[in-house]
């Protein structure tokens, strides 16, 4: 069973094998080379920058939370967090 996908000018083909096949019936742009290069990289500096700021804000809050003496105002303040920033983004 031979199973052809045509997107665009690509065409891949799964032969008998299962093995994925790039056909010859029309050229591949070199254009969307270096643009999925573009995009990956752009894509690797956004998910690293979301990283750095996401624990940064982790050890703040925690920081915060942690300031506080009493065990009853930590769990309340922890069980606050959830409403403050679900009410916030509404």
């Amino acid at each position: 069973m031979l199973f052809i996908i045509i997107f665009g000018t690509l065409s891949f083909a799964i032969g008998e094998s299962g093995w994925l096949q790039m056909g010859s019936m029309t050229p591949v742009h070199v254009i969307m080379f270096p643009a999925a290069i573009l995009v990956g990289i752009v894509g690797g500096i956004l998910g690293a920058a979301f990283s750095l700021l996401n624990m940064r804000i982790v050890k703040k809050r925690a920081r915060l939370i942690n300031n506080v003496r009493r065990p009853a105002a930590r769990k309340f303040l922890r069980m606050l967090e959830p409403v403050v920033i679900m009410v916030s983004l509404q």
